[in-house]
Formats: structure tokens, C-alpha cells, sequence
């Protein structure tokens, strides 16, 4: 639990922070920030991603993250999981965990297996920065260095506030955040309205697969090989592309498929309001949140599409 991450945390001395696979703005602001505070105490802390940082997080201090390739020879106290439901959200990163005598995992997804010598899983917190933040306030002071890391993870998380994970507790941490003399209209600025060329190309091709079934109770969209070659964009570009079928009116359930290859799909899951898509992808051998979720299916797309389809379907039925 926290106060038993808390006292690890000061015990060792040495870590290595995991990222998970394709990091959102929780993933790396969260990952930053505890870093951040950890060399502030005097630690000896590294990053290991399997991967890289999106180009729109950029922004953030540190965010160049070195191959985790390079870590290989290193051995440390403690292996951090952040925003992981497991052990296999980190790719092939993770094998460089069994270098550490111990591990930690922070998550708050409630489908999350406490994988970790030490797990602290809270499903309550809107995103994995309010845990962090939380566990700053024990291990030190914020500065705007560390408020600008956590407020970047909590707006993206909640959807800049706009999902119905915002909490009044959400609200009362940024109101901290924001006495540490972070800039709410720049960071936004960074994480919204900052949008690569390639990333436009790559909305119109993935809007036009745009589909409905169930009466319009289900829309789905895909992002191919094919599209990603045209456009010159990559599958980091499509980050928030679920949304807009999601926003629809009338629509429950959204559905993105990224064809990672021609027998590997990412599956990505939204719903609006009261189809708990973290029981689909667990169906599929997935995880997530009642409103967010996500799985991995080894097979064609259009078999994948059927699956997926038929789960929804009955799901949105029960």
C-alpha cells in the first residue's frame, strides 16, 4: 500500500522507472515527476522505455529518454511500475527488471494483477499523477518543475478534465499545482493545440474507415499499415483519435483497431456512459477502466474486427 511504497522509496537507493509501451501523458508526466523528486533526495534514477517519448511531450523537461537497451549492465534496488495493469505493458523493457532485488507497481487501473513485490493500486484516482503527487507531498516539496509534470498527467488522463474520472480530489490537487507557478494555458497550448502536419493526414485517413453498427450504439474506425505509409505518420500520431468516435452523438461504445502487423491488432475501447469496456478487453485478454480500456489480439484484422464486434455487441446488451 502507499505508506509501504513510501518507506521503499526512501530505503533504496538506486531505481529504474518503467514507462509503458506507447506512453501517454500520465505514463511519462508521472514517470518524470517521481524521478524528478527521487534525484532530488539523492537517488540514482533511470528511465527504461521500450520505445520512445510521443513528440508532443517533448515539451517536458527530461522527456529524451536513452534506450533502455543501454541499462542492461546496471542493477538497482528497485524496479517502478507506473500506470502498468502488468508486467507485459512495458514491452521488452521489462527484462531488464529482474535487475533490481525488488519492484514496486503504482497503477490505478482496476483490472491491475499486483504483479509487484509491492503493489499500490488505488482505482479510486483519476490518474497515476495524483498517486505521484501524493507521494511527493511525503517525500518532499513540489517546485513548477514537478507541478508541470503532474498537472500534464492529470489533464491528459482526464481528458482535460471533460471524463467522469475528474474528482473533487482532482480538482483540489491541481489547485496545488497551480501555487507552484505552472502555466494551465501553455500546457495545454503544448499538449492540444501543438499537432504535427502527419498527425492531420492521419485523422482523415482513419476518419473515413469511420463506422457504425448497433444502430449507431457502437462506432468503430481503424489505422493500418497501409494508412501509416501514406501519410508518412506513425501509430504515436494517433493518440486521442478514439475520441472523436466516441463524441458522436448517440454513440456508447468506440472502437480504434491498430494493425501493428498483419496478425498483431491493438484494440483500443471508449464508452460514454454506462458500458464498462475494461470488462471487454478483459474478455479479450485485456484491461483497463470502465470508460477506457485496451487489448492485443494475435490475428488478422478483419477476424479481429468480428470478435471485437461480437463482444461489444452483447456487452452493450447485458
Amino acid at each position: 500500500m502507499k505508506n509501504e511504497v513510501i518507506a521503499k522509496l526512501k530505503e533504496g537507493k538506486t531505481f529504474v522507472l518503467f514507462m509503458h509501451l506507447r506512453p501517454d501523458g500520465d505514463s511519462v508526466g508521472s514517470s518524470l515527476a517521481l524521478a524528478y523528486m527521487l534525484r532530488k533526495l539523492g537517488k540514482e534514477v533511470d528511465i527504461a522505455l521500450d520505445g520512445e517519448v510521443p513528440e508532443l511531450y517533448h515539451f517536458l523537461p527530461g522527456s529524451t529518454i536513452e534506450s533502455w537497451l543501454n541499462l542492461k549492465n546496471k542493477s538497482y534496488d528497485f524496479a517502478v511500475f507506473l500506470d502498468c495493469g502488468d508486467r507485459d505493458r512495458v514491452g521488452e523493457a521489462q527484462a531488464i527488471a529482474s535487475q533490481a532485488k525488488e519492484s514496486i507497481n503504482i497503477d490505478h487501473h482496476p483490472t491491475n494483477t499486483h504483479f509487484a513485490d509491492y503493489n499500490w493500486v488505488d482505482a479510486s484516482a483519476a490518474a497515476v499523477g495524483e498517486m505521484v503527487y501524493e507521494l511527493i507531498k511525503e517525500l518532499g516539496e513540489l517546485d513548477q518543475t514537478l507541478a508541470t509534470y503532474i498537472y500534464t498527467a492529470i489533464i491528459t488522463d482526464t481528458g482535460n478534465f471533460m471524463y467522469e474520472n475528474t474528482t473533487g480530489k482532482t480538482h483540489t490537487i491541481t489547485a496545488d499545482l497551480l501555487k507552484h507557478g505552472i502555466k494551465p494555458s501553455s500546457i495545454a497550448q503544448a499538449v492540444y493545440e501543438n499537432v504535427p502536419v502527419e498527425s492531420l493526414l492521419l485523422l482523415t485517413e482513419v476518419l473515413n474507415t469511420l463506422k457504425f453498427h448497433s444502430n449507431r450504439c457502437i462506432a468503430t474506425m481503424e489505422l493500418t499499415q497501409d494508412i501509416l505509409k501514406r501519410t508518412g505518420a506513425s501509430s504515436l500520431d494517433a493518440e486521442g483519435f478514439i475520441n472523436y468516435a466516441r463524441s458522436v452523438k448517440g454513440v456508447e461504445i468506440a472502437i480504434l483497431f491498430y494493425e501493428d502487423s498483419e496478425s498483431s491488432i491493438r484494440v483500443s475501447f471508449r464508452s460514454k456512459t454506462y458500458v464498462d469496456v475494461a470488462r471487454i478487453a478483459s474478455i479479450l485478454g485485456g484491461g483497463g477502466h470502465a470508460r477506457a480500456a485496451g487489448c492485443t489480439l494475435n490475428m488478422p484484422l478483419e477476424e479481429a474486427k468480428i470478435m471485437v464486434l461480437e463482444v461489444s455487441t452483447r456487452e452493450l446488451k447485458a
